[in-house]
C-alpha cells in the first residue's frame, strides 16, 4: 500500500502552484505559443506531477505553510538538503536522483525565473556516470546471444505432445522466447515494445509482415517503420498458430478469425494483454539465469547498438535508425562504449599471447 503523504496530488496543490501548472501545460493555437510543457508527452507529465507532488507533501509534512509564498520561495538550501536526507533513507540514489530532477523540470516550467543552480549542483553529485557505465557494461551482451536465447526457449516450449497440464507453460515459455529473439532483433522501447498489437502495430503487406509505429505512439515522435525480422516470421507464425490461442483460452477453427488481432503478448493468467512490467520481469528473469546477470529490456538497445559499433563500425550509424534516435548523437555514446568493451578485449587476448609466449 502506498505510503500516505508521500505524494500531493495536483488539485491539493496551493492555488498559485496549480495555476501555474496549468499554464505549463496549456495547449497552444495559431495565435498562442501554449505553455512551456505543451509538448510533454503523459508519461513525462506524471513523472514530473509525482515527482513536484512528493516534495509538496513532504513540505506540508514538515509544518511548513505551503499556501504561504511561492514554489520559488520553498526551494532553500536548508529545505532542499533536509529533503534530499529524508529520500536518502529511504529510497535508493537512483530514485533520489530522479525526484530532484522531476522537481528541477517542474520549477523549470513553472517558476521560470527561479535559481534552481544548487539544485542542479545536487543533481549532479548524485549522478555518478562512471559507475552507471561499469555496472551497464558488465551485463552486456552480444545481440547474437540473446537471439540464440529466444531461439532456444521457443526450441525447449515446442514438446511434440506436452501433457495436458504443461501446455499453458510451454506456451507460456514459447512466448518469452520469442519475446526475447524479437527484442534482441527490434530494440523497441518497453512501452511500444509491450503494446504491440496485431492489425495495427503488426501487419501484412506484399506477403510480409511489418511492424509500423506512428509519430504519436513514439518518445521521439518519430515513426517506426521495420520489417519483422525474416529469422523469425515462422516462429511467429508457429506463435501465433499454437501458443497464442492457447494463451488466450481459445480452440478450435471457428477462432481463426481472431489470430491477427489484438495484443500480441497474451497473459496466460488473464487472457488478455500482458503487461510491460510481467513481460519485463521474465525477460530479466530468463537472461538472469542464462548468463549469470539480468539483461534488463531496456539494456537490449544498448546490446544492440554496442553489437552493431563492434561488429559493422563502418555502417554504425544504423543504429540511430534501429533504436529510433531521432540524432546519431543519441546513439555515438554506444559506439564509445563498443571501443572500450572491443580494446579491453583486444588488451586481454594481448595479455593471453604473452602469458603464453613466456
Amino acid at each position: 500500500m502506498k505510503r500516505r503523504g508521500t505524494c500531493m496530488p495536483v488539485m491539493a496543490w496551493p492555488e498559485g502552484d496549480r495555476e501555474a501548472w496549468t499554464h505549463a501545460l496549456a495547449s497552444g493555437d495559431v495565435l498562442d505559443a501554449g505553455g512551456p510543457a505543451e509538448h510533454w508527452r503523459p508519461a513525462t507529465r506524471r513523472f514530473v506531477g509525482q515527482g513536484y507532488g512528493g516534495w509538496l507533501a513532504w513540505l506540508k509534512d514538515r509544518g511548513i505553510d505551503i499556501d504561504a509564498g511561492t514554489p520559488t520561495d520553498r526551494l532553500t538550501p536548508d529545505c532542499l538538503g533536509d529533503y534530499i536526507e529524508h529520500l536518502r533513507h529511504r529510497v535508493s540514489t537512483t530514485t533520489v536522483e530522479n525526484r530532484l530532477i522531476a522537481l528541477e523540470r517542474a520549477l523549470a516550467v513553472m517558476a521560470p525565473e527561479s535559481d534552481r543552480s544548487l539544485l542542479n549542483r545536487a543533481i549532479r553529485r548524485l549522478h555518478d556516470p562512471h559507475a552507471g557505465l561499469a555496472a551497464k557494461r558488465a551485463r552486456l551482451r552480444d545481440s547474437s546471444e540473446l537471439l540464440a536465447l529466444g531461439l532456444r526457449l521457443m526450441n525447449e516450449a515446442n514438446d511434440p505432445t506436452p501433457r495436458p497440464y504443461l501446455r499453458t507453460r510451454c506456451s507460456t515459455l514459447y512466448r518469452d522466447g520469442l519475446c526475447i529473439a524479437l527484442l534482441s532483433a527490434r530494440p523497441l522501447r518497453l512501452r511500444n515494445f509491450a503494446g504491440l498489437v496485431l492489425g495495427h502495430h503488426l501487419r501484412v503487406f506484399d506477403d510480409r509482415w511489418w511492424i509500423n509505429l506512428p509519430p504519436e505512439e513514439t518518445k521521439t515522435r518519430a515513426p517506426i517503420d521495420v520489417p519483422f525480422p525474416e529469422v523469425l516470421v515462422a516462429a511467429l507464425d508457429h506463435y501465433l498458430k499454437v501458443h497464442r490461442p492457447r494463451l488466450q483460452g481459445i480452440h478450435g477453427a471457428s477462432n481463426a478469425d481472431m489470430a491477427h488481432t489484438g495484443p500480441l503478448w497474451i497473459s496466460a493468467r488473464t487472457g488478455h494483454a500482458l503487461s510491460s512490467s510481467t513481460l519485463a520481469q521474465r525477460i530479466t528473469e530468463h537472461t538472469g539465469r542464462a548468463f549469470g546477470k539480468p539483461v534488463n529490456p531496456h539494456l537490449f538497445r544498448d546490446c544492440a547498438a554496442t553489437s552493431i559499433a563492434i561488429r559493422d563500425s563502418e555502417h554504425v550509424r544504423i543504429a540511430a535508425a534501429i533504436l529510433g534516435h531521432s540524432r546519431f548523437e543519441t546513439t555515438e555514446r554506444h559506439y564509445n562504449l563498443a571501443r572500450s568493451v572491443d580494446a579491453a578485449a583486444n588488451y586481454h587476448h594481448h595479455l593471453d599471447r604473452l602469458r603464453r609466449e613466456a
